[in-house]
């Protein structure tokens, strides 16, 4: 959850044996979820370092827990309902991971359920029918084919299911996802980050920006829309509706183009939405950080100059006139992501003895 939260790939190790030991919420043969979501929310969960689970039972006590952690995580709330149906679930988890318990004939057992998917010839899914559960592979007409699957995060290790993940097939709904369902609610809190951390971003070039989960952070442009990308992979796909599924999309969302019509200077962050135009006579410099939406154009007319001063600008196709000039000094940075081009037309110029030209495998 606080990958998504953050948007990005931090990959928190937290412990476990937290929740375990310290929570109240039970031990390892068996708890309540809402109550290790509420512990997380009221005291948070320290990183795995501080309090490592054991090899072999038994449970150590809390107070071995360390005293200054190096990274402890909390959630904003806690959110409990039933679902009877399966379309209420699915409606749920387009905003969250949630945690819940399935039962089969021999036991129940607390997971986070992280997704779904629309069942497909080759899955390979664990059934639970009846009083029975087994693994089984979907051959070409199945009657299975179309129905949906569910994909829980287990905690027994990489070494359980596929990488710790299981893919589940519930026969009687109602039956297997019994009692309430609990979300976990942004913002997340951490020692080490903040919501200045949030990476508000538009991969896609479709003009619609992702931040994960949670409300538009501070991040994002002022410039960009308050509907989320559904889809940042794809710049035929929008928005979620109602349903959660991705608008399509027939081209970008257009916004105005920034023009520059005297000498100015930018010393603050910056983040434009559509096209910068430098216009004749005009002098733009970069003292700091200017970042352009993906598939962006900067063009530097005739007579026109751009200078990155110490500065950085990321994104962006840059064009610079005839008898324009792009200027990189005092350790300037211009970054290049996937198929931006600089184009130095007959009669321009490029100076960059004192900066740096880079290209971006990710933002």
């Amino acid at each position: 959850m606080a990958n998504l939260y953050y948007n990005q790939h931090i990959d928190f190790d937290l412990s476990e044996h937290d929740i375990t030991s310290c929570s109240g919420a039970g031990s390892c043969n068996g708890g309540w979820p809402s109550s290790a979501l509420n512990y997380v929310k009221d005291t948070g969960v320290v990183s795995e370092s501080c309090f490592p689970n054991p090899d072999t039972k038994p449970e150590h006590p809390c107070s071995e827990k360390c005293t200054i952690p190096s990274e402890k995580i909390k959630i904003n709330s806690v959110t409990c309902s039933a679902f009877s149906d399966e379309e209420g679930l699915k409606k749920a988890i387009i905003k969250s991971p949630l945690v819940g318990i399935l039962c089969c004939s021999c036991l129940c057992h607390a997971m986070v359920l992280c997704g779904y998917h629309k069942i497909n010839v080759g899955d390979r899914l664990y059934y639970l029918k009846d009083t029975t559960r087994y693994w089984i592979e979907i051959q070409a007409g199945d009657p299975l084919i179309g129905k949906t699957y569910w994909i829980f995060k287990n905690s027994w290790g990489t070494g359980s299911g596929y990488y710790g993940y299981y893919y589940f097939v519930l026969d009687n709904f109602s039956y297997y996802w019994r009692g309430q369902t609990c979300a976990a609610n942004t913002p997340v809190t951490s020692l080490n980050y903040t919501s200045n951390d949030v990476k508000c971003v538009d991969l896609d070039g479709d003009g619609y920006y992702n931040w994960g989960i949670g409300t538009k952070p501070i991040t994002c442009p002022v410039c960009s829309s308050n509907e989320e990308d559904g889809d940042d992979s794809n710049s035929n796909l929008g928005p979620l509706d109602a349903n959660g599924f991705c608008r399509q999309l027939t081209s970008p969302l257009a916004y105005p183009t920034t023009t520059i019509t005297t000498n100015t200077t930018w010393n603050t962050s910056n983040s434009l939405c559509g096209d910068l135009i430098v216009k004749s006579g005009a002098i733009l410099t970069i003292t700091i950080q200017l970042i352009m939406p993906v598939n962006s154009t900067i063009t530097i007319q005739e007579g026109a100059k751009l200078v990155i001063n110490g500065g950085k600008i990321t994104c962006a196709n840059i064009i610079v006139k005839n008898t324009s000039n792009l200027t990189i000094n005092n350790n300037g940075i211009l970054e290049f992501y996937k198929n931006d081009q600089l184009s130095v037309e007959l009669g321009g110029t490029l100076d960059y003895n004192y900066g740096e030209i880079k290209i971006l495998t990710k933002l």
